[in-house]
């Protein structure tokens, strides 16, 4: 049953740990903004959305497939996979960190150095082990070794801008906190810093069998890491505001990923008999969590973004409906994610990530140059609907030729 007492605590945690990375904002962004106003939000949302987008490719999907992978394996088996995943994540995080240097040089003029330190510290996100933690089942971990430095680091940065101002505090903190994460990983759980040499035997066959799944994690980034990238180039004037609601509403989805995270590892280590009722739980929790998100998000959002924003944006009632309405979609569409993935068809995750990347870009930019904000968000949210009803037909079609098989 997944309501038992400990399926219940390891839940709490997974929602905990979202929510205290979450909370790092909520401390950071009133002192930079109350001290350099809208434009700061600007710079800053840039510089995520690029580091966030380079570290979804940099993350070679390991993020997906990874904690079902070596759910039900043995520590040494486990140990491999982690070998495999730290290697060929590397290679690649080195020429998306180039990247994401790049852009941010091109697209930031004001506070572009702590821009520059802060997108290489999220691009290199890619290579923490929180997929591995997760397949573990050990969200305690994550707390110890992610979390938490991540949180002290943040809150002296805090205390150092209030002193000597300067956003830079803030990007070194996210650097140096990624830095002891892989320390502390891998001390601990007796896990390699750096890749040995054996770990990238072999990385060609795995690049083969994972590229679809990356080209279309590396297509999704278009439209779900890179919107603000998007405004910016065809309404500059609505960035502060869209850049707002936009960190808002990623916030929200990274605390709602507990969900999904504890699942994983739930369906992955089911029998056969019982994997397909796990699955069908999957889906169910995750559209009650969706419903449930979508009102909660919208009158939260409304409230805490003049505190957060320090009255430098005003985001409207609407706008926070309508973000709300994105974040409901996502959760919906990570429970079919989750369902694919494990009957075995995650390739089919690509196909719907290019359908909702065309989608994506083509309506951000086109209602963005006309209407706004308001245009963005409607763009995002026919993207996620997109993606969200391709995954339903492919699980659906699964289904159907299962029951025919009976």
């Amino acid at each position: 049953m997944i309501f038992t007492k400990q399926n219940i605590w390891k839940m709490f945690l997974y929602f905990v740990l979202p929510l205290l990375s979450a909370m790092i904002p909520f401390i950071v962004y009133p002192t930079i903004t109350s001290l350099y106003g809208s434009k700061v939000i600007i710079a800053v949302g840039v510089a995520q959305s690029i580091g966030g987008a380079c570290a979804v490719i940099g993350e070679l999907g390991w993020g997906v497939i990874g904690p079902q992978l070596i759910a039900g394996l043995d520590d040494t088996k486990r140990k491999f996979w982690y070998g495999k995943s730290l290697s060929s994540r590397l290679i690649i995080s080195f020429f998306c960190v180039q990247i994401s240097v790049f852009i941010c040089w091109l697209l930031i003029d004001e506070f572009l150095l702590s821009a520059i330190v802060m997108t290489i510290a999220i691009t290199c996100g890619a290579l923490l082990p929180n997929w591995y933690l997760i397949g573990l089942n050990k969200p305690e971990y994550i707390l110890y070794f992610i979390v938490i430095p991540k949180l002290i680091l943040c809150g002296v940065s805090i205390v150092l801008i209030r002193i000597y101002g300067g956003l830079i505090f803030y990007s070194l903190a996210l650097l140096l906190s990624f830095l002891v994460s892989m320390f502390l990983a891998s001390y601990f759980l007796k896990v390699p810093l750096i890749p040995k040499r054996n770990d990238y035997n072999g990385l060609k066959l795995l690049f083969k069998e994972h590229y679809q799944l990356v080209l279309g994690r590396v297509i999704s980034t278009f439209y779900t890491s890179l919107p603000i990238t998007l405004i910016g180039f065809v309404n500059p004037a609505a960035v502060a505001v869209f850049a707002g609601i936009e960190r808002l509403f990623r916030m929200a989805l990274s605390v709602l990923s507990g969900f999904p995270s504890r699942l994983q590892s739930w369906i992955g280590t089911a029998s056969v008999d019982t994997r397909a009722k796990r699955i069908k739980i999957s889906i169910i929790v995750n559209f009650v969590v969706g419903i449930v998100s979508m009102i909660g998000f919208a009158i939260t959002c409304y409230f805490i973004s003049p505190y957060i924003y320090s009255n430098t944006i005003h985001i409207s009632l609407e706008y926070c409906f309508l973000a709300g309405a994105i974040v409901s979609i996502i959760c919906m569409s990570r429970g079919y994610g989750l369902a694919l993935v494990a009957i075995g068809i995650s390739k089919k995750i690509s196909i719907a990530n290019a359908a909702s990347a065309v989608v994506g870009v083509l309506a951000i930019c086109f209602f963005g140059y006309f209407y706004g904000v308001w245009g963005g968000l409607l763009g995002e949210m026919l993207a996620e609907m997109t993606g969200l009803l391709v995954q339903y037909y492919y699980y659906n079609k699964h289904v159907k030729k299962e029951v025919r098989n009976l």
